[in-house]
């Protein structure tokens, strides 16, 4: 059962911006702490919080159209002000940049400097196609939150990582959008990875500042660190990270033929686990990295009706260990994975429509510092009914019937299959009652029971 285990790194990543939302995710069910957020935003987010999860300040990740008034780009502290200095225009990244921004503190043990942070920003595809000198590459802004009494400064900005260079070796264009950092071992410093020139480059951060990259592989499109570090994926493939050098060895490769995937996949919580849709959109796989036979390893373990790649549809690893669902225009996530770091089925994905409070998603997931979102969660998470339903029920399936004994008469139950569609839907007024299964098809089916306070979903399968 998941509950308040957030370490210190976890807590930085308890509220995110998200859509036009900040949505607080330190505990298993989400609070939308506000939403219809106006700045103006699409695919880059980015947030940090305290040691003890209180939001500090956040970013859309920059502009967007080179003196265009009303797209620009900046960073807001916890009371949504605009920081003083924190317009980021022109070369300051893309709030179209695809997990193309990040916020992390400055590598420094010096108490001066402990409200310090680094917001690392990568131009977008688009601005790569305007020929009107807006290109940054990759870049960073320093914010210091002791300025303006706790309000905060940006006090450099447009500071170059790695040029952008139409003709260079390091030369960032379109479709290599996002930024991946995790820790280094020293737990001191960080490695930032980031596509060049179609090659992933590494480039280390410490106390001294950021080293000249170092390029790898090549390789396109967006990228995704495990949130242990030890993974990279990138263009349908998994990479081993040496945390120690930031060199990368290949390890699989997904059976996905599309050259530059429109994919985002995610790792478990444990990063032993990758999850991704179809090339299609049509379904969603489990993959065991760790398996002896990594094909082989494939679970299917949801079907969808409308392709994800029709409305940008994408999976998100939250702070609280699950894998959401969300997609662009929508204003509630169409399901979540409870239980990701679970083989198989156990996994226990549930289609149950979660708000966000009136917010609305738009095509990007917020960006962290992968190991933000680390957790080998104990065998004993959750799947099925939580506490408070425990406490009610008392329930066992087998291919002939469901049997439901409540402490309480007023519930409702409702089954059906994984496109959504209903087989089943009642008011039960009875603390013994059994729900026949002998007209349900062999399949896999979610069940929810709710009485007037929680509803609860939970994965089972009919088989004849």
């Amino acid at each position: 059962i998941l509950c308040s285990f957030f370490s210190f790194g976890q807590n930085r990543a308890s509220q995110l911006y998200f859509g036009d939302c900040i949505i607080d995710f330190s505990q298993p069910e989400i609070e939308v702490v506000s939403s219809g957020l106006e700045m103006r935003n699409y695919e880059s987010y980015a947030s940090i919080c305290d040691e003890v999860g209180n939001l500090i300040c956040f970013s859309n990740g920059g502009d967007y159209r080179v003196n265009e008034e009303d797209s620009y780009g900046g960073i807001w502290n916890s009371d949504y002000e605009l920081i003083d200095n924190a317009e980021l225009f022109d070369s300051g990244g893309c709030y179209s940049s695809s997990r193309g921004a990040i916020l992390l503190p400055v590598p420094n043990h010096n108490p001066r400097t402990k409200n310090e942070f680094y917001l690392i920003t990568h131009d977008c595809g688009e601005t790569n196609n305007l020929n009107e000198g807006h290109n940054s590459g990759l870049t960073y802004a320093l914010i210091d939150m002791n300025e303006n009494n706790g309000k905060g400064k940006v006090i450099e900005k447009y500071k170059t990582i790695i040029p952008y260079s139409e003709s260079g070796n390091l030369n960032t264009n379109s479709a290599q959008e996002s930024i991946a950092i995790t820790q280094h071992p020293n737990k001191k410093d960080y490695w930032i990875f980031s596509i060049s020139n179609d090659s992933v480059c590494s480039i280390l951060l410490t106390e001294n500042g950021f080293s000249n990259p170092k390029r790898h592989h090549q390789l396109r499109g967006g990228i995704l660190l495990s949130p242990d570090g030890k993974y990279l994926f990138a263009q349908h493939q998994i990479w081993e990270v040496d945390l120690e050098t930031g060199n990368l060895t290949l390890k699989h490769t997904l059976p996905h033929t599309r050259e530059y995937p429109n994919f985002q996949p995610q790792f478990s919580p444990n990063g032993k686990l990758l999850y991704c849709k179809s090339e299609d959109g049509s379904s969603l796989y489990q993959y065991n990295i760790e398996a002896s036979d990594f094909i082989e390893s494939r679970v299917k373990i949801a079907s969808f009706e409308n392709s994800f790649d029709t409305n940008y549809g994408d999976l998100f690893l939250a702070p609280n260990q699950k894998i959401y669902i969300y997609r662009n225009s929508y204003n509630y996530f169409t399901g979540v994975i409870q239980c990701p770091n679970s083989n198989g089925f156990s996994c226990a994905y549930d289609p149950t429509n979660i708000s966000i409070g009136g917010g609305t998603f738009k095509h990007g997931a917020p960006n962290v510092v992968s190991n933000y979102l680390y957790f080998d969660s104990p065998k004993t998470c959750s799947n099925g009914l939580n506490d408070i339903f425990k406490d009610l029920i008392n329930f066992s399936f087998d291919n002939r019937e469901i049997k439901i004994q409540s402490s309480e008469n007023q519930l409702s139950v409702s089954i059906y299959d994984t496109h959504g569609k209903i087989m089943f839907a009642q008011n039960i007024n009875s603390k013994d009652y059994s729900i026949s299964l002998q007209e349900i098809p062999t399949g896999i089916y979610f069940a929810r029971i709710q009485n007037q306070k929680v509803s609860k979903s939970f994965k089972f399968m009919v088989s004849r």
